[in-house]
């Protein structure tokens, strides 16, 4: 087992290495600890216990769609939700790949499991991060345990994984023995194959992002995934990974920051120097849900401002920022076609610098 952190931070690094050298017991929660013991190759686990405010969560649930007309479910599938042990996301793979979500509660669900699934995944969407694989997943409810099941896209496992930012460790030293080879010729293979794995690990993500997605009926609820996605981008490694590209791939982190954040209503400033498209934001108009821009699941169960908690103009506060969002569509518009003209610039310096087949099988 190889264990990372960060960022990396000498001294909590240092404390972290003692623990772990000394301790002989798990110092999990246990939620966590019996998820940890999950056989499934992928597992995310969130322990629930005491996160969400009951005030807040019952304001929230008055005003969805999913309960609109039912105000006698509020109550039971607030009281579901207050007494909710932990969420665990698994997936597996065979003929298909295949997510399940499962809801541990401390209550039985009784007869509102299909009002928990359809609250989750409002909840999810009003959060900035719409997930359109759970919107036809299976679902079962016995007792105490909620699970929606369903087959999972290559782009949703992607969006899943883009949550999970890791450290990259060094390129590995091969011990075979290689025929001695001029010490240029060995940087330019490096910072090509460098260059081609960066490159397209940026390409695969612009697509699912792109104005393929931006055409969805739920493309305004995916702020989170551009958040996520950016922060992917400034994760990858720029080890041997050509000037040029290191800074496109800085500039598109930066524009899908953009975009998400005009997602969540804010209001965008654009302006062009030296050919190329500036973006400048900084107003924080809150955000819904738990979600915040670093996709971290947080204890707010409805809109949370910066400076003040409100729930009474829950309603006017959403139609305001949805109002918003739908002003900031030609801005996010305007920010897909530089992106995609950044991408076809540095295609063709790539394929100047490091021949014709620098994008082959792209």
């Amino acid at each position: 087992m190889i264990g990372v952190i960060a960022p990396a931070y000498r001294q909590q690094a240092a404390k972290w290495l003692k623990f772990a050298s000394s301790n002989t017991e798990s110092k999990l929660p246990a939620y966590l600890a019996e998820a940890a013991q999950n056989p499934a190759p992928i597992v995310i686990a969130i322990d629930t216990q005491d996160m969400i405010d009951p005030d807040s969560l019952r304001n929230w649930l008055k005003s969805t769609k999913s309960l609109e007309g039912k105000p006698g479910k509020v109550d039971g599938v607030s009281y579901i939700y207050n007494n909710m042990k932990g969420i665990t996301l698994t997936v597996t793979f065979g003929e298909q790949t295949t997510m399940q979500l499962t809801l541990n509660l401390g209550v039985p669900v009784g007869i509102n499991s299909l009002e928990v699934k359809r609250t989750l995944i409002e909840y999810l969407e009003d959060s900035g991060a719409a997930f359109s694989d759970l919107n036809n997943a299976e679902l079962t409810a016995k007792d105490k345990v909620v699970t929606l099941t369903a087959p999972l896209t290559d782009a949703g496992l992607r969006r899943i994984f883009s949550l999970i930012v890791t450290p990259n460790p060094g390129g590995s030293h091969s011990m075979s023995e290689t025929p001695p080879v001029p010490q240029a010729d060995v940087d330019a293979k490096k910072s090509k194959t460098a260059s081609q794995r960066y490159f397209s690990q940026v390409d695969q993500m612009i697509d699912d992002l792109s104005n393929k997605t931006a055409r969805a009926n739920n493309y305004d609820r995916t702020a989170v995934w551009h958040d996520s996605y950016a922060k992917k981008i400034d994760s990858l490694s720029l080890k041997d990974v050509d000037p040029a590209l290191a800074d496109y791939g800085r500039n598109i982190s930066q524009k899908l920051r953009a975009i998400g954040a005009s997602l969540r209503g804010v209001s965008l400033k654009l302006s062009t120097a030296q050919n190329s498209l500036v973006v400048d934001y900084s107003v924080n108009a809150g955000h819904f849900g738990g979600w915040n821009a670093g996709g971290y699941l947080g204890g707010a169960a409805m809109y949370s401002p910066p400076t003040w908690r409100a729930t009474s103009n829950l309603e006017d506060v959403r139609k305001r920022q949805a109002d918003a969002v739908e002003k900031g569509a030609d801005q996010r518009e305007q920010i897909w076609q530089s992106i995609e003209s950044d991408r076809q610039d540095v295609r063709k310096k790539m394929l100047e610098t490091f021949g014709e087949d620098f994008t082959q099988g792209k």
